[in-house]
């Protein structure tokens, strides 16, 4: 078996979950900071997630236009020789900002939910 075999054996078995794990855990990092567990007022919750919400959902918008472009580029640099190395590294970048925008969309969801709990709970 060849050393670079072994490293990629190595790397796949080893390493592989180690570093997904830690690409992971930038997504769920780089999102806006959530709602206190245990609110003094819930009025001061629903202000705060008001302002979230926004915050979030340009957030998700940016992410969508941003995947949009770099799938365009990868699409149009996948059968140019030169360009196929950029052309890999644009679908990873996309495959990458998908997972943002799914935890984006998730942490959304979560604080709409939240948000119609308060509103059920203090009309």
């Amino acid at each position: 078996m060849g050393r670079l075999a072994l490293f990629f054996t190595f790397f796949s078995f080893f390493l592989g979950p180690i570093f997904l794990r830690a690409q992971e855990s930038e997504v769920y990092d780089n999102l806006p900071p959530t709602t206190s567990t245990t609110p003094t007022d819930w009025r001061s919750e629903l202000e705060s997630i008001d302002r979230q919400l926004p915050e979030l959902r340009d957030m998700q918008e940016q992410l969508r236009s941003s995947i949009a472009k770099k799938s365009n580029n990868a699409m149009r640099w996948q059968f140019q020789n030169e360009n196929y190395l950029d052309a890999r590294r644009a679908w990873d970048q996309v495959a990458r900002e998908k997972e943002q925008m799914a935890a984006v969309q998730k942490k959304i969801d979560e604080l709409e939910t939240r948000q119609q709990e308060l509103l059920r709970e203090h009309p």
